[in-house]
């Protein structure tokens, strides 16, 4: 789950514990100021920040450059 408000960032929940904490490896530094967007497609995970976007496939995270970004 992204949260854009403090202290920000990319968290997980454990559904069998309800535990909320952040997501691990961890996101690397944004560059801009907030995460508006989380999702999963298939086995990849998707970061979309105010001026970043990440790929996380399970194993680490890859940043995408975008030329609007």
């Amino acid at each position: 789950m992204p949260s854009s408000t403090r202290p920000g960032g990319l968290f997980e929940l454990d559904p069998k514990t309800s535990d909320l904490k952040r997501f691990s490896p961890a996101l690397p530094k944004l560059r801009g100021d907030y995460i508006f967007y989380a999702g999963a497609i298939e086995d990849v995970l998707w970061v979309v920040g105010q001026k970043d976007i990440f790929r996380f496939d399970g194993n680490k995270w890859e940043r995408i450059e975008h030329p609007d970004l």
